[in-house]
């Protein structure tokens, strides 16, 4: 948590749920006796094959960018 604290991609230590929930409501959360999942509506649009590689290349490459 420390490196994306560094690289400025978090603002806050600990903030994450809250934040969480005041974006999206509890139907995100699928919650079990050993787990408990999150499942993010994914709203940007796909690579022409149908796959998330260019958005995750994109993000790869800021994160690059912000750690050299």
């Amino acid at each position: 948590m420390r490196v994306f604290k560094d690289v400025d991609l978090v603002e806050q230590l600990g903030s994450g749920m809250s934040r969480i929930l005041h974006t999206y409501d509890q139907s995100i959360f699928d919650i079990s006796d050993n787990f408990i999942r999150a499942i993010f509506p994914f709203t940007e649009s796909l690579d022409h094959d149908g796959t998330i590689n260019g958005i995750i290349n994109g993000i790869i490459n800021e994160i690059e960018k912000k750690i050299r």
